[in-house]
């Protein structure tokens, strides 16, 4: 089962790449995990029929009594920190996971987004 969750999360990983998400959220539902893609507010959903994702992902983290935890996982040809946190969703543990940056003491922070097409002034 962990082999399949591994797999499950890669691939998850990378289509949130490849659609340029900034956050990916994880959910239990009937008959697996709901994953939904999240962009400037807006999201786009799936359910993904491997129900031990999300128990996978809390033990890959270390989260056990911590809300929060990173992950480092090579994604589409590179080495990429994923910050998990975990929070209640209905009386269930859901997960918000986010694509980060090495920050001091080795932990993550969120990345910034770069503000596009702005030409500075002087």
């Amino acid at each position: 089962m962990a082999i399949a969750a591994e797999r499950a999360l890669l691939e998850i990983l990378e289509r949130a790449i490849e659609g340029h998400a900034e956050e990916v959220s994880l959910q239990y539902e009937q008959g697996g995990t709901e994953v939904c893609y999240l962009r400037d507010g807006c999201g786009v959903g799936s359910l993904v029929p491997e129900r031990g994702l999300i128990t996978h992902v809390v033990s890959r983290a270390r989260l056990g009594a911590r809300e929060r935890g990173t992950l480092r996982l090579p994604v589409g040809g590179r080495l990429h920190t994923i910050l998990v946190e975990a929070y209640e969703n209905f009386g269930e543990t859901a997960l918000r996971l986010r694509f980060g940056e090495a920050g001091a003491g080795g932990g993550a922070v969120p990345r910034k987004r770069g503000k596009r097409n702005q030409t500075r002034r002087q």
